[in-house]
């Protein structure tokens, strides 16, 4: 009973000072707001990336950009390297090694962007330049693996073996 009237007392002290009333109510939700405001999810800056093709068709390039179009990222066709931009070079000879399944060495420039974003980038390219191998189209349906049985490992059984030693008193 005593730590009630206690706790009575310490309040209407605290109302009776405008200070304590503006610290302990409005104060808060003010800084709330604020930082509310200030610190609001911003949506991530849009990926962009010149493709220049120097390759004699433009098969592989406008595979990879139809890839990386369909994934979000901002594509555009450029004659040469433009300094500060990313650019994704496409060589000489990309569709004759792609189909002959030698290794291909396609070149990305990185400008501005933050690594995050560069190592989606690389992602996004690699997974483009692997449809372009398979002959996979962006717009194509996705095909479900084929499912395999499971078993368990030789000589292995699921159940646990019957102990030969004395068996516990319960």
């Amino acid at each position: 009973m005593i730590a009630i009237h206690i706790a009575l007392n310490g309040v209407r002290l605290t109302l009776r000072s405008r200070e304590a009333i503006f610290w302990v109510f409005i104060g808060p939700l003010i800084m709330a707001t604020f930082f509310g405001i200030l610190f609001k999810p911003q949506p991530p800056a849009k990926v962009r990336v010149d493709i220049v093709n120097a390759d004699a068709t433009d098969a592989v390039a406008r595979s990879i950009s139809e890839t990386l179009e369909q994934d979000g990222i901002l594509v555009t066709h450029a004659a040469a390297l433009t300094p500060g931009h990313t650019t994704l070079v496409v060589p000489a000879g990309a569709a004759s090694a792609l189909a002959a399944a030698r290794p291909l060495n396609l070149q990305l420039h990185i400008g501005a962007e933050e690594p995050r974003a560069v190592a989606d980038l690389r992602f996004k390219v690699f997974k483009a330049l692997v449809a372009s191998a398979i002959g996979v189209k962006p717009t194509d349906p996705p095909v479900p693996w084929p499912s395999c049985p499971r078993t368990s490992a030789p000589g292995r059984s699921r159940s646990r073996p019957a102990s030969s030693g004395p068996s516990p008193a319960t």
